[in-house]
């Protein structure tokens, strides 16, 4: 078993273990419970992702880092509603607009 990433957000730890999950990776995330309980100064305790199988690692790695090339891209404006949406959405959150940019 071997750490992969870790951050105080869990939110983001668990985005990344269900990519490679979803693409039969098994992973473990050390620290689950116990990172929700502390506060944000406690960096030893944040969420770990960690990957059970050596023979993935870089595998794993190669899709973490395209997962964190594709949500580099910047937020747009809706050109229907104008609401804010974050780059990583294809489609407005509000009304469901593909992102013009996204469109192929």
């Amino acid at each position: 078993m071997t750490e992969i990433f870790s951050s105080l957000d869990s939110t983001e730890v668990q985005m990344r273990r269900a990519l490679l999950e979803g693409e039969g990776i098994e992973t473990f995330i050390r620290n689950e419970n116990l990172s929700q309980l502390t506060n944000v100064l406690a960096a030893p305790f944040q969420a770990a992702l960690c990957v059970m199988n050596d023979e993935d690692l870089d595998r794993a790695r190669e899709l973490l880092r395209s997962f964190r090339t594709s949500g580099d891209r910047s937020d747009w404006i809706c050109p229907k509603c104008k609401e804010s949406v974050p780059g990583t959405f294809d489609s407005c959150w509000n009304c469901q607009t593909a992102n013009p940019e996204s469109v192929a």
